[in-house]
């Protein structure tokens, strides 16, 4: 996958986190929101809700034909 970041980004729109575990063979990639909090916000809810939602949207078409691609062992 991180051979195709660029692409992946690109498709996204947007720039991801990359987290490489150290511990693990793998890395985490991630969309941050800075829009309100559980706690707090929660007339920003439907609103927050909505760009996540996109986000998501966005990040499954980015990543569904790498993701398509793999060859996992069992």
């Amino acid at each position: 996958m991180k051979e195709s970041k660029e692409d992946i980004e690109n498709v996204f729109s947007e720039k991801l986190d990359w987290e490489k575990l150290e511990i693990k063979r793998a890395c985490r990639i991630i969309k941050r929101f800075s829009l309100g909090g559980y706690r707090s916000d929660e007339e920003q809810w439907p609103s927050i809700h909505d760009k996540m939602i996109d986000a998501m949207i966005k990040l499954e078409k980015a990543l569904g034909p790498h993701i398509k691609k793999l060859k996992i062992k069992a």
